[in-house]
């Protein structure tokens, strides 16, 4: 995290332990070269008002991409992961991409 600190933004209140983080890296695509941002974690405790600091940290998020000049932000999410997925959609981000995965049975020791 250090080489993109200026991307890590800590929900916490003063003197208070830190709740959740939301941490931006700005990329750029090999092939067309254009920047985009990549929400690369974005995590809250299991505090009472956990929706509501989720969407605290997607806004600080998106602002910081606003302000370094970003137009495309993409963001990842597990499909089990329904609130989070439910958060995204709030904000407006669509699903553009499924990952299958599927684990073969072991043959003789290997997998």
């Amino acid at each position: 995290m250090e080489k993109s600190k200026e991307g890590m933004i800590v929900a916490q209140g003063p003197g208070e332990e830190p709740v959740g983080w939301c941490w931006v890296s700005i990329n750029q695509n090999a092939m067309t070269g254009d920047r985009y941002a990549n929400f690369r974690s974005l995590a809250v405790s299991p505090v009472d008002n956990r929706s509501d600091v989720a969407e605290l940290l997607l806004t600080a998020g998106l602002e910081f991409c606003l302000a370094n000049g970003i137009t495309e932000v993409v963001g990842r999410v597990h499909v089990g992961n329904v609130p989070m997925r439910t958060v995204y959609r709030k904000f407006g981000f669509d699903p553009t991409s499924l990952a299958m995965k599927l684990f073969l049975p072991e043959q003789d020791g290997v997998r």
